[in-house]
C-alpha cells in the first residue's frame, strides 16, 4: 500500500497503531519511537505465526507493515498529516461545533414553549412617538439619534441659539460619550452647560471629525470661552485633555449682535417672549 491508496481509502493510519490524535498539536508530538512501540505492541496480537487459525490476522499485520513505513518516512508523513488535518480534525471540529449548536437550538426551544406569551405593551412606544412628535412642532432639538435620549426632559433655553457654541471635534470613541464630553467641556471651560448635543450629520464610523452642539447656561460664558478660543487657543487650550480633540469653536449666533452703542428698549411682545416660561411636554 502506497500513501496514494491509504489517502484513497481514507485510512485513519494512527487509529491503526491505536494513537490518538484529537486536536492539530498531537501530530507534532508523535515520535518515531512512539510509532515503533505502538507497532511491536499491536504485531505481536496480529502476527500470522501467533494466529494461525485467523484468516484476517495477515492482512491486519500486512496493514500495520505498511503504516509504519508511511509514518516513518518524513516526505510522506509530511503529507499525509496535512491530509489528515483537513479530512479528520477539521471535519471533527465542524461536527463538533454543529453538534453543539444543535443543542442550543433545541435548549432554546424547550425554553420558549415552557414559557406563556406575552404580549408587547406598545403605550411606552406610543409615548414615546408623540413626544417626538412635539419636540419637532415646538422645534426643540433633539440631536442625534445616536445619542438621543427615551424620555427627554430638558427645558428650552430662553437664550438657546444665543448661548450655543458649535464643536468641531476630532472622531474620538471617548467623545462620542454625551456624559463624556460633557465632563471634559465644563471642566476645561470653568462653565455651567443647560445641554449638549450632537450633530445628526456625524458619521461615526468614517468621518474624521464630528460636531457637537453645546449649550451653555449663560450667555457671559458663551461670549467668553470664544473670546478665548479666537486669541489663545494655540498656547493654552491646546494642551488641555480637551484641546488635543479640539480643531474648531463657532458660534452658532453672531456675537456682534450683543454689541450697542446705546440702550434700546424692547418692544412689548420680545418682552412677553422672554417673560414666558418655556413650553412644558408633559
Amino acid at each position: 500500500m502506497d500513501l496514494d491508496s491509504a489517502i484513497r481509502q481514507q485510512l485513519d493510519l494512527y487509529q491503526t497503531l491505536d494513537i490518538q490524535i484529537k486536536a492539530p498539536d498531537d501530530l507534532s508530538k508523535v515520535t518515531s519511537l512512539q510509532i515503533r512501540r505502538k507497532f511491536r505492541q499491536k504485531a505481536l496480537r496480529y502476527h500470522p505465526d501467533k494466529n494461525p487459525d485467523s484468516p484476517d490476522a495477515a492482512s491486519k499485520f500486512q496493514l500495520l507493515d505498511e503504516t509504519v513505513k508511511l509514518l516513518e518516512n518524513a516526505t510522506t508523513r509530511k503529507v499525509y498529516d496535512s491530509w489528515y488535518y483537513e479530512n479528520f480534525l477539521k471535519r471533527r471540529e465542524i461536527n463538533i461545533n454543529t453538534e453543539l449548536q444543535r443543542k442550543r437550538l433545541q435548549s432554546r426551544e424547550r425554553a420558549a414553549v415552557s414559557q406563556p406569551y406575552q404580549s408587547i405593551n406598545l403605550s411606552e412606544y406610543e409615548k414615546y412617538g408623540n413626544t417626538l412628535r412635539k419636540m419637532k412642532h415646538f422645534k426643540i432639538p433633539y440631536g442625534d439619534w445616536r445619542h438621543i435620549e427615551k424620555n427627554p426632559s430638558t427645558l428650552k433655553h430662553k437664550l438657546q441659539d444665543s448661548c450655543t457654541l458649535r464643536l468641531e471635534l476630532s472622531n474620538n470613541k471617548l467623545l462620542q460619550s454625551k456624559d463624556q464630553l460633557r465632563d471634559l467641556v465644563s471642566n476645561q471651560f470653568q462653565a455651567a452647560i443647560f445641554d449638549l448635543y450632537y450633530s445628526s450629520r456625524n458619521d461615526y464610523e468614517n468621518d474624521s471629525t464630528i460636531v457637537s452642539y453645546v449649550i451653555f447656561e449663560t450667555i457671559e460664558d458663551t461670549l467668553r470661552i470664544l473670546e478665548n478660543w479666537n486669541t489663545r487657543h494655540n498656547s493654552l487650550l491646546l494642551q488641555s485633555a480637551l484641546g488635543k480633540y479640539l480643531e474648531d469653536i463657532s458660534p452658532k449666533v453672531d456675537p456682534s449682535i450683543f454689541t450697542f452703542d446705546r440702550e434700546v428698549e424692547l418692544l412689548p411682545e420680545i418682552q412677553q417672549r422672554l417673560a414666558n416660561d418655556t413650553i412644558q411636554l408633559d
